[in-house]
């Protein structure tokens, strides 16, 4: 399918982010700031602070629940959340459950998370709260990291695990500690379980008492605790650490959360918005959490527009073609610091599409028994200085059962997007697609296949969105073993906009650009003067005439 949009653009003449128990109680003078919390006291789950995770295949464990999104497994009353366990087949497992994570609606660097939860007791019952990266910096798990805030095995039900893992030298390091309660089981009653986490060290508490200090010196010197971690909830049935249930394990089976809250210290706090804005957009939200009595002032750069909020912990930004730097100064109890974030406008909506900075954003999943290995290279490139490669090892059942993935990607019901990549093997054919499907429910909204060879090529499509969602794109790759490389990646949007100044004078030379799309065929045309550079390229160069107004206008068309 082709996309074509066409615009104008008006120009007019004139000037110009063992267990030694020991009380945290101490540590809120530190001045803690909350800045997100769930009370659970509504009649639903909250669905802007939570994304339900669905699906089965074990999770990498041999788990044997199917999580869901069906109100039977999660559940809000009675001012708590009910993650509810089934014995009901589904999804071809044997069990039902539920997962859920605030992944791009709640991410945190550093603070104080804590959960009073009641847990569940039985034979193969794995109740988990959790912290997994946002954005995979360091590479897929457990390289980026993962911070197990609570665990506990359903037939040990008075004893909870707090571990922290990472990688080295190509595999798993971890280290973890225990607490067990003085009397009776974590399913008697709710408790607090919480960590303080910071640069250089992550402490575990249960009730209030510390319990557990890791440092990289826990984790052979490693220590990916430095970027944005989101929050994950979930009951598993079965797995390789607790074994699966048995006679003696009673279903329903039900995980409890009173309330789940993260606090912050004021240096931790970061500006919450997009870094990624399309052209010419209007009322783009961008916050800081509410901490009580705040005042908050705002600055921003490169032409872009405070539109409302000056003042309070909220505002719009009006953005134009430039980039720019929000600045917000917070003042409140704790004290006054200043935030900053970059913000680029572009039309491509992904994130290190050329590799650069190794797979930060992006994920190798494999599903279902694949095995692949990913990695850069810098000796193997289409652009600039590096490029990835996935070398697919074992097939699944599935083509998706390997693949290359990146999420929370904003798309917008009616418009045209196109997708350019870069890509070849290691040797001979390999056949592989492209998808973009819903990162919450992974409904699928479009793809195609292509056929890799030994040389460098670049492949297009492009698709219209049927409906706003933040989506995934998967590159899958279980069609057959070798080795894919990519690089290049974009995927834009092709909302029309120009760039440039409106304003100019007679006789006079000015350059006017809209977004680069690989593969794509730019006409132009001009009304007042002549194109003098660029035509059939996203940029020209336009010879004014003397005279009241001139117009510029563009069709551009995807392969």
């Amino acid at each position: 399918m082709h996309c074509r949009s066409f615009f104008m653009f008006a120009v007019a003449w004139g000037v110009f982010v063992l267990p030694l128990l020991i009380t945290y109680q101490p540590l809120h003078a530190q001045c803690w700031n909350l800045v997100w919390q769930d009370e659970f006291s509504g009649t639903a789950l909250d669905t802007s602070k939570w994304s339900y995770v669905t699906g089965g295949g074990g999770w990498g464990n041999n788990e044997l629940q199917y999580y869901t999104n069906l109100p039977q497994n999660t559940a809000v009353w009675g001012g708590s959340l009910h993650i509810t366990a089934l014995a009901q087949t589904y999804g071809g497992a044997a069990y039902t459950s539920a997962r859920l994570r605030t992944k791009f609606k709640g991410d945190w660097r550093y603070g104080k998370i804590e959960a009073r939860l009641k847990l569940p007791q039985g034979q193969g019952l794995w109740p988990a709260f959790w912290l997994l990266p946002t954005e995979n910096v360091y590479g897929n798990w457990p390289f980026s990291g993962e911070i197990d805030v609570m665990e506990l095995l359903g037939h040990e039900p008075s004893v909870a695990y707090g571990t922290v893992h990472a990688g080295y030298n190509g595999a798993v390091v971890s280290s973890s500690a225990s607490y067990t309660l003085a009397s009776g089981n974590f399913s008697d009653d709710f408790h607090l379980f919480a960590v303080i986490w910071n640069s250089t060290s992550i402490e575990f508490y249960i009730d209030g008492n510390l319990y557990a200090t890791k440092t990289a010196a826990d984790l052979w010197g490693q220590w990916p605790f430095t970027q944005l971690f989101h929050l994950v909830i979930n009951l598993a049935v079965g797995g390789n650490w607790p074994g699966p249930p048995d006679a003696t394990t009673q279903f329903p089976a039900t995980m409890e959360a009173d309330y789940i809250r993260v606090y912050q210290l004021l240096p931790d706090i970061a500006i919450a918005g997009p870094r990624r804005v399309f052209p010419n957009t209007n009322g783009v939200v961008y916050s800081l959490p509410q901490t009580g009595a705040t005042t908050c002032t705002w600055n921003t750069t490169g032409g872009a527009g405070i539109a409302w909020g000056q003042g309070t912990p909220q505002i719009g930004i009006n953005w134009g073609t430039e980039p720019g730097l929000i600045t917000a100064t917070l003042n409140n109890a704790c004290g006054t610091h200043t935030y900053n974030l970059p913000v680029t406008v572009t039309t491509n909506l992904l994130y290190n599409g050329n590799f650069e900075n190794d797979f930060a954003w992006w994920s190798n999943r494999q599903h279902n028994g694949a095995t692949a290995n990913a990695a850069i290279t810098t000796t193997n490139v289409a652009e600039g200085s590096k490029a990835a490669f996935v070398q697919v090892t074992g097939l699944g059942p599935e083509t998706w059962n390997v693949q290359l993935a990146q999420e929370n990607l904003p798309l917008e019901a009616g418009q045209c997007y196109a997708l350019s990549f870069a890509g070849k093997t290691g040797g001979g054919n390999l056949p592989c697609s492209a998808a973009v499907i819903n990162s919450n429910n992974f409904t699928y909204y479009n793809g195609t296949g292509f056929t890799l060879t030994n040389t460098w090529q670049t492949f297009t499509f492009s698709f219209t969105a049927p409906e706003n969602a933040s989506a995934m794109l998967n590159f899958d790759m279980g069609y057959a073993t070798g080795t894919y490389f990519f690089d290049n990646i974009q995927l834009h949007r092709l909302t029309p906009f120009i760039a440039g100044n409106p304003l100019a004078c007679p006789n006079q030379t000015q350059c006017y650009t809209t977004g680069f799309i690989p593969g794509a065929a730019y006409l132009w045309w001009v009304e007042g003067g002549q194109i003098v550079s660029g035509q059939n390229t996203s940029q020209i160069c336009v010879l004014w005439n003397p005279g009241s107004i001139g117009n510029i206008g563009l069709t551009v068309t995807m392969p």
